[in-house]
């Protein structure tokens, strides 16, 4: 009777396990997934960016909070990260800088030249 205790509280564990990385990444929208695809009528924003890259990183905080409060229309790709879907992105939207801003309206990307600021991206995703 014992090995078969053992056996369910594993099975358990590995429900729980997975129920909360279900959560987290239901959470975080569709920009989380490493193996994104960009939905085709898609309005938000999408910025590319490159381990190592110090300007990358200055952005990180803001990186983090924008997919905390937009998950629908905001999305974050690291281009070291080299799924076929990042390298699509990168060639489709001519990415060679980072941290690269595309704004998608209804499909359409247009690149961001703006503020790098939450403040700056939260007022052009607000307007999406």
């Amino acid at each position: 009777m014992k090995p078969l205790v053992k056996k369910l509280a594993l099975l358990l564990l590995i429900v729980a396990v997975c129920a909360v990385g279900y959560q987290l990444m239901k959470r975080e929208g569709f920009g989380s997934a490493p193996g994104m695809e960009i939905p085709p009528d898609f309005s938000g924003m999408v910025v590319v960016t490159r381990d190592g890259c110090r300007y990358c990183e200055d952005m990180a905080d803001v990186i983090e909070n924008l997919k905390v409060k937009y998950p629908d229309k905001f999305a974050h790709m690291n281009s070291t990260e080299r799924t076929p879907e990042v390298t699509k992105f990168m060639t489709e939207h001519k990415v060679n800088g980072f941290p690269t801003i595309k704004v998608f309206e209804n499909g359409v990307a247009t690149t961001y030249e703006g503020g790098r600021n939450e403040d700056d991206l939260t007022a052009v995703l607000d307007r999406l």
